[in-house]
């Protein structure tokens, strides 16, 4: 089950939203109701807008997470 949800997201960021029929029918089939499919979008939506807000006010990262800060190469 948790394998249909790693395809189903994938199929919506590579499709922008329009996922493909198939891969809709077989995110369902995996037991997942269409509600579920809200859930993804929701999901994705506010991931993107916290991180565009956050590289607009140059948002620092929190001291935990410091250690993993990704940096530009040189």
């Amino acid at each position: 089950m948790i394998e249909a949800l790693r395809r189903f997201v994938l199929a919506v960021l590579a499709h922008r939203g329009a996922v493909p029929d198939d891969d809709v029918r077989a995110f369902l089939s995996a037991g997942y109701q269409p509600r579920h499919a809200l859930d993804v979008v929701l999901g994705i939506g506010a991931y993107t807008i916290s991180t565009f807000a956050n590289r607009l006010i140059a948002a620092p990262v929190d001291a935990p997470l410091a250690a993993y800060a990704w940096e530009p190469a040189a």
